[in-house]
């Protein structure tokens, strides 16, 4: 009976297989590769993000596409809008609005159009005419907020869209921060900077400041910033990736492994492990390893070792942008693993659980019943 009893437990509570799953070894996830054979306007992946129901957005070098399915569908270029082959980085706000921000020019935004049961989906710009940034600024990073706001940044501007509205921060210190190279609109309203000079920080109501780290955490610049699971501090640099948060600090330099590149993209995925993106491997580094892991060019796992984007999505798969790769997906577990490991455990747990049963009743029956 307790056999049965486990049985049932992992079929009733998956969550425990499918988390010992996703710790195994990337060589042993199933990864699946797309790029221009597969459909994709370019091999070079700039941005990626999903919208609900919508599949995963690609932002390459020569356009936008969505997958669907796993089937590729490249978006066309509409007259006037030829800066989406230009987009750096994208987000979607909390009506399911696309944005795309484009290194020069003004945000590109993919709007939804509902004609009668139909709904139509266009390329518009972002901004009303009379909130038009700088066209000869370029743009270096574009992030959506829980408030319903897009934030997004030149070098030295800093720019929220909330409520219709366009309004601008004026009291980024570019002279002692100096310039901006990635931003995260992160947990309680904060805005997240990093700069060439360290970690910059927007709190809800106040100015822009310089954020105080623990001393084995500072170092410049920063080249990626992100949020991970509990409010913790992702940032990466050139040879550096720390993670600091209520537990305690850690950071990893080149003399534990690190590329010597700068790191353009780091997130913390549902399982704890931390990834980061660099022009030469990918970095996983999870909550028990004392070292991260470095993954480089390889004919298996990446064709392309210099990462451009970084996505998880709602189902848990990683997803990995490269220059000249195109697009990979890294998944916990092979298509039919899972399902069918739980159709043979609930076939094994029905058998044993409908023998006992049987056994059970049969020593009943027998109670009480004179001895022959």
């Amino acid at each position: 009976m307790l056999f049965a009893v486990v049985v049932l437990a992992l079929i009733l509570f998956p969550r425990g297989l499918a988390h010992a799953l996703a710790t195994k070894a990337l060589e042993q996830c199933q990864h699946s590769r797309w790029s221009v054979p597969e459909g994709l306007p370019a091999p070079e992946v700039r941005a990626l993000v999903d919208r609900t129901g919508g599949g995963i957005w690609v932002a390459t070098s020569g356009g936008l596409a969505r997958l669907v399915n796993d089937k590729v569908e490249p978006i066309p270029t509409a007259a006037g809008f030829e800066r989406v082959k230009d987009v750096i980085a994208m987000a979607v706000d909390a009506q399911g609005t696309l944005w795309m921000a484009p290194s020069l020019g003004q945000p590109i935004c993919l709007r939804q159009e509902r004609k009668g049961d139909k709904v139509d989906e266009r390329l518009a710009d972002c901004l009303r005419p009379d909130d038009r940034i700088r066209d000869d600024a370029p743009l270096v990073d574009l992030h959506a907020d829980t408030k319903g706001g897009v934030w997004f940044s030149t070098r030295d501007l800093v720019y929220l869209y909330r409520e219709q509205s366009l309004s601008w921060t004026s009291s980024y210190p570019r002279d002692a921060a100096g310039p901006i190279q990635a931003i995260h609109a992160g947990s309680g309203d904060r805005l997240l900077l990093a700069t060439e000079r360290g970690l910059f920080l927007r709190p809800p109501s106040g100015t822009i400041a310089s954020q105080t780290l623990p001393a084995q955490a500072t170092f410049a610049p920063i080249t990626a910033v992100s949020e991970g699971r509990g409010g913790s501090l992702l940032l990466g640099g050139r040879g550096a990736l720390a993670i600091s948060g209520p537990t305690g600090t850690r950071i990893a330099r080149e003399a534990d492994g690190l590329p010597a590149a700068p790191i353009v993209t780091v997130l913390e995925d549902r399982h704890a492990n931390v990834w980061a993106g660099t022009r030469s491997g990918l970095i996983k580094w999870n909550a028990q390893s004392p070292r991260p892991e470095v993954f480089t060019q390889s004919p298996t796992l990446l064709s392309d070792a210099n990462i451009t984007a970084l996505h998880e999505d709602g189902a848990g798969a990683l997803w990995i942008g490269t220059k000249r790769g195109g697009l990979v997906r890294f998944t916990d577990a092979k298509p039919g693993f899972f399902s069918s490991l739980r159709r043979r455990l609930l076939g094994g747990a029905l058998f044993i659980v409908f023998t006992a049963a049987l056994i059970a009743r049969l020593r009943k029956r027998n109670v009480g019943q004179p001895p022959s």
